[in-house]
C-alpha cells in the first residue's frame, strides 16, 4: 500500500536553504549514515523478496481479527514493499524530507519519529478496517510498507519549516508546507471514509493518517520541551 504523492523540488528553492543545522558536523554525518541505513534496508528487504525470499506472509502486517496477526509485525510492516514503485514512492519521500528533519534533530529522536510513524500508521488503520467490518478478518488483507512512517517525516517537516515552498510533480503551483499537510490529511480521512481514492482501492489512507499524527506530536512534543528547558 503506497504514498502516490510525488513531490517536487520547488524552482530556485532548494532544501538547504530552509535548513538551519544545530548540531556539530559530527553529529549531522552519523545522521546521515543512519537515514542511508532505513532506506538500505527498505531497498535490501524489497531486493531479497525478488530473489526469493518473500517475508511478507509473515511480515506484512495482518487485520487486527486476523488468526495470522503476529506481534513482530507491527515492526517488520514498515520494512516491507509490494512493489518498486511503492519502494521508490516511499524512499523518494523519506529522503526528500528526511534530511532537513534529520539536520534538525537527534539520531534517535529521528528513528522514533520513524519507528512510531509506521507503527502508529499500522494500529490506525487496523482500528477503522475493525470498525469498519466488525464480523470477521478480511481474508488475504495485510498492511506493509513505510508510507506511515514516510508521513510522519512529512508532518515533522511540516511543524519544522510550515512556510517551505513546497510542489508536486507535474502541477505548476506551490504550496506552503502546513497548508500542503493539512490537505492531504483531509484527503487521506475523506478517501477512507468516502470510499472515494483518486489512486486505488488498495492504499492504506489512515496510515497515512496516523504517521502525520504521530510527526505532528513529537515535533510539538520536543519542541515544548525545549522551550521549557532554554526557559
Amino acid at each position: 500500500m503506497a504514498s502516490v504523492c510525488i513531490f517536487r523540488q520547488p524552482e530556485n528553492v532548494k532544501i538547504s536553504t530552509i535548513v538551519h543545522f544545530p548540531h556539530t558536523q559530527i553529529h549531522i554525518m552519523k545522521a546521515q549514515h543512519f537515514f542511508y541505513a532505513m532506506i538500505g534496508l527498505n531497498t535490501a528487504l524489497f531486493l531479497s523478496q525478488l530473489m526469493g525470499w518473500d517475508m511478507r506472509p509473515f511480515a506484512a502486517l495482518y487485520p487486527l481479527n486476523h488468526p495470522e496477526l503476529r506481534w513482530w509485525q507491527w515492526f517488520t510492516h514498515i520494512f516491507l514493499h509490494e512493489n518498486i514503485l511503492h519502494l521508490l514512492l516511499n524512499m523518494y519521500a523519506i529522503y526528500f524530507f528526511g534530511a532537513p528533519v534529520l539536520a534538525t534533530m537527534k539520531t534517535r529522536k529521528f528513528a522514533l519519529l520513524y519507528l512510531l510513524g509506521g507503527l502508529i500508521g499500522g494500529a490506525l488503520y487496523n482500528l477503522v478496517l475493525a470498525i469498519q467490518t466488525p464480523a470477521a478478518y478480511v481474508p488475504h488483507s495485510q498492511i506493509l510498507g513505510a508510507s506511515g512512517a514516510a508521513f510522519a517525516i512529512l508532518a515533522a517537516f511540516a511543524m519544522r519549516f510550515p512556510n517551505a515552498p513546497l510542489g508536486i510533480m507535474f502541477l505548476p503551483f506551490e504550496f506552503k508546507a502546513k497548508y500542503f499537510v493539512m490537505a492531504i490529511v483531509a484527503y487521506e480521512i475523506f478517501a477512507t471514509f468516502s470510499g472515494v481514492s483518486l489512486f486505488g482501492s488498495n492504499i492504506a489512507h489512515m496510515a497515512h493518517v496516523g504517521g502525520a499524527i504521530v510527526g505532528c506530536l513529537l515535533t510539538w512534543l520536543w519542541r515544548k520541551r525545549h522551550i521549557h528547558l532554554v526557559k
